[in-house]
């Protein structure tokens, strides 16, 4: 393992530094709030995407992005192009035609973000956390570096295949009841 292919340390806050954008991940920023917002629930993403390899893997990050803090994590999602259609029917890409990818299994976020913050969602198609994909046609256990492709990878969003992320909003602010549990303070 070199150096680079791990952080030396883990940040449990879910802060954490952005990678610049090298051309190997799609980042999409919402524009700032204009209010504040209230997310509850889970993030989903359809998206449409073409590869010229037979198979890739897509790992999908959500994070608000506030002035003066560092980027904060809310969900993520991991999905290998071969199931696409589900666990049952694995298929590998044989054209570069588009193919829609559901990720409807990022984790439940619970939250509001500020006004003046943005959302960003980024995509990208490796991950050195994960098990190494080579891009190749067979299990993804047995590949080596002799099975290793660059995929080439394109989203589409068009009046056809419209690309979309979908977020869980509430459309107020819960009302909690602080008499149920009153602070130790309040008691004096």
């Amino acid at each position: 393992m070199t150096k680079e292919s791990a952080p030396l340390e883990f940040d449990l806050s879910a802060e954490i530094p952005l990678r610049p954008n090298n051309g190997d991940q799609l980042n999409f920023d919402s524009a700032a709030l204009k209010a504040d917002l209230v997310l509850s629930g889970q993030i989903q993403a359809e998206l449409w995407l073409s590869i010229d390899v037979p198979d890739t893997d897509f790992h999908a990050r959500v994070f608000e992005v506030c002035p003066q803090t560092k980027p904060l994590l809310l969900a993520f999602a991991i999905k290998r192009a071969r199931y696409s259609s589900g666990l049952q029917n694995q298929s590998v890409a044989t054209s570069e035609q588009p193919f829609r990818l559901a990720m409807n299994d990022f984790n439940y976020v619970s939250r509001v973000l500020s006004k003046g913050c943005k959302i960003r969602f980024v995509v990208s198609s490796s991950s050195w956390y994960h098990q190494k994909h080579y891009n190749g046609p067979g299990a993804v256990a047995y590949q080596t570096v002799k099975d290793a492709r660059a995929a080439k990878v394109t989203l589409w969003h068009d009046n056809t295949h419209a690309s979309q992320l979908r977020l869980p909003v509430l459309k107020s602010l819960p009302v909690f009841n602080t008499q149920a549990f009153p602070l130790a303070d309040a008691a004096k």
